[in-house]
């Protein structure tokens, strides 16, 4: 890969380039590269002369994958980053993606049909394989940020763009404030924001490895604040009376992207969903959930947070909770993440996933245009 902007970039990113392999990228092809600035890198603890080839070979593959999760095929110039947008990188490596073809990446509009019998024709894609990871880029006014995650409390976390459209000999380059980081699993993503709740309940059903190893779904993740005042929704209601189909109510078939969007769909509990859009406040609604952060992406989809629990009509609920067996101990080789739980100390755990968001929102900044 060559790419003239040496002047904005770290040289860990010329020594990571020629010391590992990246045979996805096509020199003669034009690219579009988000590069972190030299601040970013040194925010990471990354010595401007770092000895790549001394790094081991665990240290080589995420170093890899994670400069390709800046890379997009094509050249994508800040005039033609309008709103939100959701391009394909040029990651694709199943140690950090669980996404597969045909649903990769539906469109929210696709909402509005018949789910299962439309989603692989109203599939979206640019750029690069069916299974590449997205990046959530977002354009107000002369502002362009991507979400890199979320940070603690489950606030939104961004870089910036700071200086836009640096041309290269082979593309556009776009430097940023902060690195970007390969999306985590669903409970590296949750536990990394300070939240357990939802992860806990997920494994107190028994449905945690169904929604950790699923391709291409949507998770729609109450905070923990949602989940200890179910009693304002119904009278003597607690976390502890949600069942498999109330866990369901939470989890989509199909990654949607939500921002700015309406239409019906379905769960994978049967039960049919509603999300309207309110012009005027700018909220996004699931049913009578407020969506408070919307397309964080994940390993194997997208994620929105919600604060409110989806719960299925008492009277409708056709399945129980399955009991504890899977609070033993639930692990995720993929970001690492651990979880031991027990029934009389509720959920806790641990994250130490590369791809972690930070702890910091940024507030956004200038991209120099």
């Amino acid at each position: 890969m060559r790419f003239d902007v040496a002047n904005q970039t770290h040289n860990a990113t010329t020594q990571a380039n020629q010391t590992v392999a990246m045979p996805n990228v096509n020199a003669s092809s034009p690219l579009t590269v988000f590069v972190p600035s030299n601040s970013a890198w040194d925010a990471l603890g990354i010595p401007q002369d770092v000895d790549v080839s001394r790094l081991t070979a665990k240290q080589k593959l995420l170093l890899f994958n994670t400069m390709l999760y800046h890379i997009i095929n094509g050249n994508l110039s800040s005039d033609h980053i309008q709103g939100q947008m959701f391009p394909q990188t040029l990651l694709t490596n199943t140690s950090f993606v669980r996404l597969s073809a045909s649903t990769a990446n539906m469109s929210a509009s696709a909402m509005q049909q018949n789910q299962t019998q439309t989603q692989s024709s109203n599939a979206t894609t640019s750029g690069s394989a069916d299974n590449a990871q997205v990046l959530h880029i977002n354009r107000t006014n002369d502002v362009i940020l991507i979400l890199r995650g979320l940070g603690r409390n489950a606030v939104a976390d961004f870089a910036n763009v700071t200086r836009a459209d640096v041309q290269g000999s082979n593309g556009v380059a776009h430097v940023i404030d902060s690195f970007l980081l390969i999306p985590n699993s669903v409970a590296g993503t949750v536990l990394g924001a300070n939240m357990s709740e939802f992860i806990y309940h997920l494994a107190r059903t028994e449905l945690f490895p169904m929604v950790e190893a699923t391709p291409n779904i949507t998770v729609f993740m109450p905070v923990d604040a949602a989940f200890k005042n179910l009693s304002s929704m119904k009278a003597d209601m607690s976390a502890w009376d949600l069942d498999a189909t109330d866990m369901k109510m939470h989890v989509l078939q199909g990654v949607h992207h939500l921002f700015n969007q309406t239409g019906n769909f379905t769960n994978l509990a049967g039960q049919n969903l509603t999300f309207t859009f309110n012009n005027n406040t700018g909220d996004s609604m699931v049913e009578n959930a407020r969506v408070l952060v919307s397309d964080v992406i994940i390993t194997n989809g997208v994620m929105h947070v919600v604060d409110k629990v989806l719960m299925v009509p008492r009277n409708n609920t056709a399945e129980s909770s399955t009991g504890l067996g899977l609070l033993e101990k639930i692990v995720d080789p993929q970001t690492r993440v651990g979880l031991e739980a027990s029934s009389s100390t509720g959920a806790t755990g641990a994250a130490q996933a590369t791809g972690t968001a930070g702890n910091n929102t940024a507030t956004g900044g200038s991209t120099g245009k």
